[in-house]
């Protein structure tokens, strides 16, 4: 397997999932993630996965 590095160009920064089959190389759908720098060893946190949080229970009024 060869990797190319690129820097510095207009490339996708996607995370990509790869497996080898008999068939040979096959890519899975880019990953989202919260994260960017993911390679730099040191990450920034993108946006932060909203937790559902219960909704408040209407009460009578007395």
């Amino acid at each position: 397997m060869v990797i190319i590095k690129m820097r510095g160009s207009n490339h996708s920064k996607d995370i990509r999932e790869y497996v080898i089959t008999d068939k040979g190389l096959v890519l899975i759908d880019p990953r989202e993630t919260e994260y960017s720098k993911l390679t730099t060893g040191a990450p920034d946190v993108v946006s932060r996965l909203e937790e559902s949080s219960p909704e408040p229970k209407a009460t009578k009024a007395k």
